[in-house]
């Protein structure tokens, strides 16, 4: 197991104390530099670094965003119950509206569907008569409705 080395002596006058500030305030920035350049001369660890910090940030705001967002549909839940109760409906709550809003949406959605499927119908059999229509004994036959020929009125 190895030992630590004792620490240096703690200097006692002024001058050495501000020496032993200067050395270290180097000695850090020099460490700090070259971090940085460690990192900008290296194209995969930059990206990388990049792309780690940008996950964290995006999962910061994400997970900020839901905390927001559950806060403010909690108070709005609450003020909804408060003034329902206050207007006399005690037993309905935001949950209970919403599903009855959700159901009657499903019931007018099914019923315009079921509107579009049987003007889908009439049209198919709309086309179906006016493509080919029906031939009708009691009627008389296109040529003999022809009118003859009329001159052409004065101008």
């Amino acid at each position: 197991m190895k030992r630590k080395p004792p620490p240096p002596p703690t200097p006692h006058t002024l001058e050495e104390q501000v020496e032993e500030i200067h050395e270290r305030l180097v000695r850090d920035r020099h460490s700090e530099l070259y971090g940085l350049l460690d990192v900008l001369g290296n194209r995969r660890r930059m990206m990388w670094l990049n792309f780690t910090s940008g996950v964290a940030r995006g999962a910061g705001f994400f997970i900020g965003v839901t905390m927001v967002g559950a806060l403010l549909l909690s108070g709005l839940a609450l003020a909804f119950n408060a003034a329902a109760s206050h207007m006399g409906f005690k037993d309905l709550t935001l949950e209970q509206a919403v599903r009855a809003a959700v159901k009657k949406f499903d019931e007018v959605q099914h019923i315009v569907e079921k509107t579009k499927e049987e003007a889908a119908a009439d049209a198919r059999v709309r086309e179906q008569t006016e493509g080919h229509p029906q031939p009708d004994s009691s009627e008389p036959k296109h040529e003999d409705l022809a009118l003859p020929p009329q001159p052409e009125p004065p101008r």
